[in-house]
């Protein structure tokens, strides 16, 4: 399952895929589970997705407030902590996305998936800012630089790649 603490450290989100044996609606849907880690109890319980398809990754916003999920299908869904209602759904990706990464600000998200892309887009509008191609490799990492101006992601075959986060020119390329 894909799993993240939120910046206070006191809310852990776990996402993970329905069981086939449940008949109805919950056989086919993917999960995403918030907990109060102090408290020991959960506070929400998201529904990802319309498929049974497992969550790839969850990450929390910069102030905690917003929660990201993305699953196999590419698809990513922002969800609004203070409502528990999903804020904006992107099917950018074309194939299962293994890496996401919140912009310091918390305007921009960046995914990475397994059809060679990194997509850096708005989470309120779903809509794509930058589109990066990593040549026969996919992200299993993304990382922004502290200032949000450089967005550096790590692939399964060991490259480092770092672009400029407003234009997407190549700033540093390291190979395995």
């Amino acid at each position: 399952p894909a799993r993240a603490a939120a910046p206070a450290g006191r809310r852990l989100a776990a996402g993970w895929q329905g069981k086939p044996t449940v008949p109805g609606p919950q056989q086919s849907a993917a999960w995403g589970h918030v907990f109060d880690v102090e408290r020991r109890q959960r506070l929400l319980k998201m529904r990802d997705g319309e498929f049974w398809v497992p969550a790839t990754d969850v990450a929390w916003s910069p102030d905690g407030q917003r929660l990201l999920s993305a699953d196999v299908n590419g698809l990513a869904e922002v969800w609004e902590r203070a409502t528990d209602h999903k804020v904006a759904s992107s099917q950018m990706q074309t194939a299962v996305i293994k890496a996401l990464a919140w912009s310091p600000d918390g305007q921009r998200v960046a995914s990475g998936s397994e059809d060679g892309t990194v997509r850096v887009w708005d989470p309120i509008h779903a809509e794509e800012l930058l589109k990066l191609d990593l040549p026969k490799a996919f992200a299993t990492q993304l990382e922004w630089s502290r200032d949000g101006r450089r967005l550096a992601a790590a692939t399964a075959g060991g490259a480092i790649y770092i672009w400029g986060a407003a234009n997407g020119k190549d700033f540093i390329h390291g190979g395995a």
